[in-house]
C-alpha cells in the first residue's frame, strides 16, 4: 500500500525502505522468512522455524562486528532476523549476513547443538512462568482440536525440539527458501541512493527457488481452531507443587474476544484493552480495594488475538480456600457499569496520555521503525500511519466502551478453569457450578 513512511523498491524478494526522523548514523534491517503455509504440521513448523532462527543467528554471530546487534523472533506467520548497526558499515555487515544465509550447508553440528540447548532452556524457563503456564493449560482445553496452532503446548515443543537433527533443519530450510517468502526491510534517516542499488543487488543474489508453491488450505481451516462448547467447564489438573504456597491453585476465567484483522474492529480492540486493565484494578483504586478485600492482590489478564478468534483470560494464583472468592470478585468487576470501570474523566486522561506518548514515539527512530514494521508485517493494526492511529484513539468514547463491554461480558459466561496441585475442597466444585449458573443474577 502507498505510504510516505515506507516504500517498496524491489519485488521478488520484496525490499522496503523505511524513512526515520532522527539524523543519526543508526540503521535497522530485518530479513523476513514467511512460514505460514508450510507443508509441516503446526507443531513441527513452529519447532523447526524456531531452531532455524537460532541456528542461522548462531552461524552469523562469529562473522559480524561486536557493535552490530542481532536478534530473532518467530511468529505464527514468519521468522524475523533483525539487526541494528551503523550506516557506514551496514553494506559490509549485511553482505556477511546474507552470504551466511545464502551459502549455509548445515554441517555445523557444534552450533546446532548449543542453539538447540538454548531453545530447550528457553522452553523450560517459559514453562515455569505463570502466564505461560496458565495460557498453555487453558489452551489445552479451550480449543476443540488439540492440533490447532494456538493450542500447541510448550511441553510438546520441548520434546519435539530434542528430536530434531541438523538434517531435518536443512530439509525444512530448503522447503521455505522460495523467492516469495523472503523480504528485506531497511530503516534509516537518509539512505544514499547508491545503497538502494546495492541492497537490491544483495537480496536478489540470494539463491532462492521458484515461488510456485500451493497454499495448503488445511492449515487455514477456521474449524480447526473452534472453541469448546460455551457451557461452564471446570478443569482440575494434578501438577507439581506450586512454589510459595502449600495449598494453591491458578484460576482462569476465559472469554472469547474479537478476532483479527484489527482494521475492521480497531476501536473495539482498544476499548477491550482498556476494560481489561480496569477490571484487574489498574485504573480504579476502588476495584483494586474490592479485590484485596477478597484476598486477591494480583489479578492478571492475557489477551490473545488470532485470525479466527480472540481470547481474554483473567487469572490469578489463589489459595484453594479462596477460589470462589476470586471468581466472585472478578465476576463483580467485569459486570460493573462502564461508568464505574472507566469514567469520562479517566477515558479522556488515558486518550490524552496515549496521544502524547504516540507522538513522542513517532519521533524516535527505533519506536517508529517498529511501528512501521507492525503495519507492514502484521496487516492487522487498524492504522496505516500516526494520523490514522491518533484518529482511532480519539474515537474512543463512553458509548463505544459501553457497547464493547456489553458485547463481551454480558453476552457470554466465562469458562472457568482451575489448575491445582491438590484436590479441591469437597464443596468448591459445587459452589463454582452454582456461581456459573447464576452468573447474571442480581446484575
Amino acid at each position: 500500500m502507498p505510504n510516505k513512511n515506507y516504500r517498496k523498491i524491489s519485488k521478488g524478494p520484496d525490499v522496503y525502505i523505511v524513512s526515520l526522523p532522527q539524523k543519526t548514523d543508526a540503521i535497522f534491517a530485518d530479513l523476513i522468512i514467511k512460514i505460514a503455509d508450510s507443508d509441516y504440521s503446526h507443531l513441527q513448523n513452529k519447532v523447526l522455524a524456531h531452531l532455524l532462527e537460532h541456528y542461522l543467528i548462531g552461524r552469523i554471530l562469529p562473522n559480524i562486528k561486536e557493535e552490530t546487534k542481532i536478534s530473532g523472533v518467530v511468529r505464527y506467520e514468519y521468522i524475523r532476523i533483525s539487526i541494528k548497526t551503523r550506516a557506514k558499515i551496514f553494506m559490509e555487515e549485511y553482505k556477511t549476513i546474507l552470504d551466511t544465509i545464502n551459502n549455509e550447508i548445515f554441517t555445523d553440528q557444534k552450533t546446532f547443538q548449543y542453539e538447540k540447548d538454548s531453545i530447550i532452556n528457553e522452553a523450560v524457563s517459559a514453562l515455569n512462568r505463570p502466564d505461560s503456564l496458565v495460557y498453555n493449560l487453558v489452551a489445552k482445553k479451550i480449543f476443540t482440536n488439540s492440533k490447532c496452532r494456538y493450542a500447541i503446548q510448550l511441553s510438546d515443543e520441548l520434546e519435539n525440539s530434542k528430536k530434531v537433527s541438523l538434517g531435518d533443519l536443512k530439509k525444512y530450510y530448503n522447503s521455505v527458501k522460495t523467492s516469495d517468502r523472503f523480504s528485506l526491510f531497511v530503516g534509516s534517516h537518509t539512505l544514499p541512493h547508491s545503497f538502494e542499488k546495492e541492497i537490491k543487488k544483495l537480496i536478489n543474489g540470494l539463491q532462492l527457488t521458484y515461488a510456485g508453491r500451493k497454499i495448503n488450505g488445511k492449515f487455514a481451516d477456521t474449524k480447526e481452531c473452534a472453541l469448546t462448547p460455551a457451557k461452564f467447564q471446570n478443569f482440575v489438573y494434578k501438577m507439581s507443587p506450586i512454589t510459595g504456597a502449600e495449598h494453591a491453585s491458578y484460576v482462569a476465567l476465559v472469554y472469547q474476544g474479537y478476532p483479527l484483522p484489527l482494521k475492521t474492529s480497531a476501536t473495539k480492540h482498544i476499548a477491550i484493552a482498556l476494560l481489561c486493565r480496569s477490571i484487574v484494578g489498574q485504573y480504579s483504586n476502588k476495584i483494586s480495594a474490592e479485590l484485596r478485600q477478597e484476598g486477591v492482590y494480583a489479578n492478571n489478564f492475557l489477551r490473545k488475538t488470532f485470525p479466527e478468534l480472540g481470547l481474554i483470560v483473567f487469572w490469578s494464583h489463589i489459595p484453594l480456600d479462596k477460589i470462589t472468592r476470586y471468581i466472585t470478585a472478578t465476576k463483580n468487576a467485569t459486570l460493573k457499569p462502564t461508568s464505574e470501570l472507566l469514567t469520562i474523566k479517566s477515558i479522556n486522561d488515558i486518550k490524552k496520555r496515549a496521544v502524547s506518548e504516540t507522538k513522542t514515539e513517532w519521533q524516535n527512530n527505533l519506536t517508529k521503525y517498529e511501528f512501521i514494521m507492525n503495519i507492514i508485517l502484521e496487516e492487522e493494526t487498524g492504522y496505516s500511519d500516526i494520523n490514522s492511529l491518533l484518529l482511532l484513539i480519539k474515537k474512543i468514547n463512553p458509548q463505544i466502551i459501553q457497547s464493547v463491554h456489553k458485547d463481551v461480558f454480558y453476552n457470554q459466561k466465562p469458562k472457568i478453569i482451575v489448575i491445582s496441585n491438590k484436590k479441591l475442597p469437597a464443596n468448591t466444585t459445587k459452589k463454582i457450578n452454582l456461581l456459573s449458573k447464576n452468573w447474571f443474577n442480581n446484575v
